[in-house]
């Protein structure tokens, strides 16, 4: 074996190095060729110009060029330490590997390997027929172009740019790529690795299976599958997107005549923007996910249409931990949307579900999904009602509205959850039982029917019963009917009575409270019991009326209410309390018609109403004095029935009826500029309790 060295300053030309023989280039080796076992080594500063390896020919560039370069057949070239490869074709069973601190540019691959390794670059590569390109971890290729049998790996810690591809190519956990360009009859498998700025034209296939793609865009007959593990994030489609179980697209624009597709198991979340013309198509078990958690109150709209969503999607809210107070839009042309929201923080922590209209206490944080004109958002920081709405007996949030038939049998019904829908009580009642509205008295959450009997005894005795119907479910055979007591009333006084939670009862069990005038009496049967504590004897004559109960310091415990001299004044007094004024009217003809907690504050405020003249007023937190006007009715024809909240947004609602009509409606939160028509065709004969 000989080895033939060039010396620096030195050219030689025409060499075949063969049969273990070996050549040494410090300075200029021209038309050289490698083969049958022979070697050739550039160091730095040689130059090889025009070479051909062939059969098991190897071709060391350490340090040095080597330019023009033909790799056969079973021939080597390994690029390392500082040297460069420029213009190569790399036939089939040719292999070059680029090694570290080396560099190939300009290399045309027909069926040979490309091997990019640890801090080596191939620069310009066109692969073709057959021809592979390997990068390994630490190695990198730019300007890569895949003809339509050409292949490219990338494996973890590996990276590629500007790739244009009508071939294959898998870019495997750990690797990454960006500025793909995927071409007709091109195959893109992203199998855990990284890509950006992807382009899928028509007749492209894209599959992202376990990895990320950011910045995809999908052209018209273009397909990009995303599958388990896969996240797709800021696409555009205007061709064929599918997102498969375990696959997420975040943030999509879908064109017109475009498809997006997302399967069971599948999510679509990020900012959603689909064209008139678009096919949006969520299945069962896939998942449409709001996601605010990095959003600032008054962000862009989630999704801006979502009439063009079509399927079952389970929708779901993304919050963060620290979710700023203030109001966020979901979706627009959302009309009708009736769907649950499951609310979970950013590691997917389930915290809790919204429906529209009602409120959620979710880490301490009021969350309420809003749905008006169309537009669904949803606010945090919204006020958590203290205790259940009143009235409530399904136990929603949202109060239901009591009927009762005094034209004959005193039957009595319900309109369910702030609408006109009928929930019938069963059965009726006698007249000389006077029902008392829907209150929890057993701490269940779900309001029952109370009803007062000032009734005689089969052995002549008067007396008053005082019980409820458990739920409000009025069973003719008695079976849902508790009495809580019978107070003996021979002397047939004129009982006066109201219900409150006067304990603070922390199940929220209420009270029963009893008044006489006569007798200067004024006290209270306890959590649903005939346990009884007087309130206070201040009361007495016919000067005083009993208005109701109310919380007007946010304590918990409801205090009662009274009338002097027709509203000229009102007062109120608690169990262990001393009576103290609300504040003066200064005339009188003023009534109180509702109390209720208005503004969300945990306070109660009262409405008052002028019979004569229909004006209406607020006196927040119950102080008469600082009242302020709402507005007026026509006295002759509108009345005030009471308070509830018919809308489940944690404030109370103020219903009122129309004697010409029956129409009952509410103004919500009290705003008279807030009109909610809940139904009409009701006669008077039914009676409104509230």
């Amino acid at each position: 074996m000989a080895t033939v060295i060039i010396p620096s300053g030195i050219t030689s030309s025409g060499l075949a190095v063969s049969s273990g023989d070996g050549l040494e280039v410090f300075g200029t080796a021209e038309n050289t060729s490698v083969f049958s076992g022979g070697s050739a080594t550039v160091f730095s500063g040689g130059k090889m110009i025009v070479t051909r390896v062939d059969e098991s020919g190897f071709l060391d560039v350490c340090g040095g060029v080597a330019n023009s370069n033909t790799v056969l057949g079973g021939g080597r070239v390994l690029v390392s330490s500082g040297g460069s490869a420029n213009v190569n074709s790399i036939q089939s069973g040719g292999s070059m590997t680029v090694g570290p601190d080396g560099r190939a540019s300009l290399v045309a691959n027909s069926g040979g390997i490309l091997t990019v390794s640890s801090g080596g670059t191939a620069y310009i590569a066109n692969i073709v027929s057959k021809g592979s390109v390997e990068i390994l971890n630490g190695g990198s290729g730019v300007f890569l172009t895949l003809a339509e049998t050409g292949r490219l790996f990338v494996s973890s810690g590996g990276i590629v740019e500007k790739v244009n591809l009508n071939g294959t190519a898998t870019v495997y956990a750990g690797g990454s790529a960006s500025g793909v360009t995927v071409s007709d009859g091109g195959g893109f498998l992203i199998s855990g690795g990284f890509t950006q700025d992807v382009n899928v034209l028509t007749g492209g296939n894209a599959v992202l299976s376990g990895g990320s793609a950011n910045n995809a865009r999908v052209a018209s007959d273009g397909f990009l599958t995303v599958s388990s593990g896969g996240t797709a994030s800021v696409v555009e489609v205007n061709g064929w997107t599918t997102v498969m179980s375990g696959g997420v697209v975040d943030s999509v624009t879908v064109n017109p005549d475009a498809w997006l597709i997302v399967s069971s198991g599948g999510k679509m979340t990020g900012q959603m923007t689909f064209a008139d013309g678009a096919s949006v198509n969520i299945y069962g078990n896939a998942v449409l996910d709001f996601d605010i958690s990095a959003l600032l109150p008054g962000s862009d709209v989630r999704i801006n249409d979502l009439t063009l969503v079509h399927g079952s999607p389970e929708f779901t809210l993304t919050i963060s931990g620290s979710q700023e107070h203030g109001d966020y839009t979901l979706a627009e042309n959302a009309e009708g949307f009736n769907k649950t929201l499951s609310v979970t923080s950013e590691d997917g922590e389930s915290l809790g579900t919204l429906t529209v209209g009602r409120i959620a206490d979710i880490g301490g944080t009021g969350y309420m999904l809003n749905l008006a004109d169309g537009v669904l958002s949803v606010s945090v920081g919204a006020v958590v009602p203290s205790g259940p709405a009143k009235s409530d007996i399904d136990s929603n949030g949202i109060s239901d509205v009591m009927f009762v038939w005094t034209g004959n049998n005193y039957q009595h019904g319900y309109w369910m959850n702030g609408t006109s829908e009928w929930q019938s009580a069963c059965s009726s009642h006698p007249a000389e039982w006077d029902n008392l509205g829907c209150y929890d008295m057993t701490g269940n959450s779900k309001a029952d029917s109370v009803l007062f009997g000032n009734v005689t005894s089969e052995a002549g005795i008067k007396g008053a019963y005082v019980g409820y119907y458990i739920d409000a479910i009025d069973n003719p055979d008695g079976s849902t009917w508790r009495t809580i007591g019978y107070l003996n009333n021979e002397e047939n006084i004129d009982w006066k009575n109201k219900i409150g939670n006067l304990t603070g009862n922390a199940s929220g069990v209420n009270s029963i409270v009893w008044y006489a005038p006569e007798r200067c009496l004024l006290g209270v049967w306890t959590d649903g019991t005939d346990s009884w504590i007087g309130i206070s004897s201040n009361f007495g004559g016919s000067d005083w009326t009993l208005v109701g109960c109310g919380d007007f310091n946010g304590d918990g415990k409801d205090s009662v209410v009274m009338s002097y001299q027709n509203g000229v004044c009102f007062y109120t007094a608690g169990i262990g309390e001393t009576a103290r004024s609300l504040g003066n009217a200064y005339w009188s003809g003023w009534e109180v018609c509702a109390i209720g907690d208005f503004s969300g504050d945990r306070k109660d405020d009262l409405i008052l109403f002028h019979k004569e003249t229909g004006s209406m007023v607020i006196c927040a937190d119950g102080n008469v004095e600082n009242f302020v006007a709402i507005g007026q009715l026509d006295p002759t024809d509108w009345f005030v029935v009471g308070a509830g909240d018919y809308n489940g947004d944690g404030r109370d609602d103020l219903l009122v009826r129309q004697y010409s009509t029956g129409m009952l409606g509410y103004y919500n939160s009290g705003d008279t500029s807030q009109w909610v028509e809940l139904g009409r065709g009701v006669d008077m004969n039914w009676t409104v309790i509230a």
